[in-house]
């Protein structure tokens, strides 16, 4: 049985008050990917460490996946523009 001390809600709320104290370094510039060991990896100019992405198969899977979605994206948004 889980004894709860807070009120529900409360430990989101202090999640959410310990994340907005957290300033996020967003990479600059092009991602440069890479593949060692099986495992793909991205880094960016200018930083210190690359972040593994996963296995190679899993990887190129989700990157195919994602550029088929871009594309059906822009063939809806084409027709849409040439057919209001």
């Amino acid at each position: 049985m889980v004894h709860r001390t807070e009120p529900e809600g409360v430990p989101m709320a202090k999640r959410q008050t310990a994340f907005d104290h957290f300033e996020i370094d967003t990479p600059t510039g092009d991602v440069v990917f890479s593949l060692s060991g099986g495992a793909v990896w991205a880094s960016w100019p200018g930083k210190t460490a690359p972040v593994r992405l996963g296995g190679y198969d899993v990887v190129t899977y989700m990157m195919r996946d994602f550029l088929a979605q871009c594309d059906l994206a822009e063939g809806l948004a084409h027709n849409k523009r040439d057919n209001p």
